[in-house]
C-alpha cells in the first residue's frame, strides 16, 4: 500500500510524493497503483500539467476524484505531495493525514513540518493547505510511513518518532543511502524475528 516517486515538472521544478493506503493486500495495492498513476502529470487523470505545481490544489482535486458518489468509502490514503526548486531549494508541500515530514539540517537540527488535513478519499469537501519549506546545502527532507514509528517489538513497545530521529542523525555525515540503511537496520533489530506487520517506506531528498 505504500508508494513514492518524483517527477520533473519543468526545467527547475520537481514534484514528489509519498502515500500510504489504508488496509492490506490486493485492494490496498490496487489503490496505491491507481493513485500513483494519477500523479504522473502527462496522464491527464488529475488535471492539466500546471495543476501539479500547486500541492494544495492537487490534493484537493485528487481527493474529490477518489471520493465515490454518496459518500461510500472503500480505501483511503494518507500522503504528502510537494514541489521543490532544484536550484534554490525552495519548495511547498501539502499533507493529507500523513506523518509530518522532517527536515534534517546540515548542522544536525531537525525541523518538523506542520500536520496537514484529512486523508484523501474520505470526504469530498476536504481542503488542504500548502506550507513553504527551504533546503539549504546539505539539508535533507524526510518523508516516511507510520509503519516505522508504529513498529512494535516483542514487548509491544513502538519504535516511535524519537528513535527514528536518532537513527537519522547518527550517521548524518554519511550518504543518504547509508543513513537509510541504518534506519532499516535499526527498525529490523527492534522488530526482532517477527515479520513486519505493516509496510515501511522512507523517501529522502537531499540538496
Amino acid at each position: 500500500g505504500d508508494s513514492f516517486n518524483f517527477v520533473s515538472l519543468s526545467e527547475r521544478l520537481t514534484g514528489f510524493y509519498l502515500l500510504d493506503v489504508s488496509g492490506h493486500g490486493i485492494p490496498a495495492a490496487l489503490m496505491s497503483t491507481g493513485v500513483s498513476h494519477s500523479l504522473v502529470p502527462l496522464s491527464g487523470i488529475v488535471g492539466l500539467p500546471e495543476d501539479y505545481l500547486d500541492p494544495s490544489h492537487l490534493l484537493a482535486k485528487l481527493n474529490r476524484d477518489l471520493c465515490r458518489p454518496g459518500g461510500e468509502m472503500t480505501n483511503y490514503a494518507t500522503m504528502v505531495y510537494g514541489v521543490i526548486d532544484r536550484f534554490t531549494g525552495e519548495g511547498r508541500i501539502a499533507i493529507a493525514g500523513h506523518p509530518p515530514p522532517m527536515i534534517i539540517r546540515h548542522g544536525g537540527g531537525i525541523d518538523s513540518l506542520d500536520t496537514g488535513g484529512l486523508p484523501v478519499g474520505m470526504f469530498d469537501t476536504a481542503t488542504y493547505e500548502a506550507q513553504p519549506f527551504n533546503l539549504g546545502p546539505g539539508d535533507r527532507i524526510v518523508m516516511y510511513s507510520d509503519g516505522i514509528t508504529e513498529c512494535f517489538d516483542s514487548a509491544g513497545e513502538a519504535f516511535e518518532l524519537e528513535r527514528f530521529q536518532q537513527a537519522l542523525l547518527e550517521q548524518r555525515a554519511a550518504s543518504a543511502t547509508a543513513v537509510l540503511a541504518n534506519v532499516e537496520s535499526r527498525v529490523r533489530a527492534w522488530r526482532g524475528d517477527a515479520p513486519l506487520d505493516d509496510d515501511i517506506s522512507v523517501f529522502m531528498i537531499e540538496r
